[in-house]
């Protein structure tokens, strides 16, 4: 018998046997495909169990605690607490430098709108912004 008879070897993720891959199923329940070994225990009421399968991690083999909490620190989101805020006139509005894409528009203060940034879609934090923070153009 030849390669081409026989078909493809391939892997099942079931259960890590080789098997053609021409007589692999898919198994609706596992939403993906299995060998038949696989189905035929299926059909017997088994649940087939992975057999010296090594678990593989993501993680380099160094990773250590100091990396554990690198990576816990680089996933935080950095929020600034001040904001750019230009008061344009005596007329309520402001131009608003965006927290968290900086995209720079037009806020009416008196009005209370825009409520969220029209890029991104963040909230704008505080429509009361205390003079302290508001620079005359």
């Amino acid at each position: 018998m030849s390669m081409i008879d026989r078909g493809v070897p391939a892997i099942c993720k079931s259960c890590a046997k080789s098997a053609p891959a021409t007589d692999f199923r898919i198994d609706l329940d596992l939403k993906m495909m299995v060998c038949p070994a696989c189905i035929k225990a299926k059909s017997q009421g088994k649940k087939p169990t992975l057999q010296n399968v090594p678990v593989e991690s993501n993680k380099p083999r160094d990773w250590d605690d100091i990396d554990e909490q690198l990576a816990k620190k680089a996933s935080q989101k950095i929020m600034p607490m001040r904001t750019t805020v230009q008061e344009i006139g005596a007329t309520g509005k402001a131009k608003y430098n965006c927290v968290k894409c900086k995209f720079g528009f037009t806020v009416n203060f008196l009005a209370k709108t825009p409520r969220v940034c029209p890029y991104c879609n963040a909230e704008v934090p505080d429509l009361h912004v205390s003079r302290s923070a508001v620079k005359e153009i």
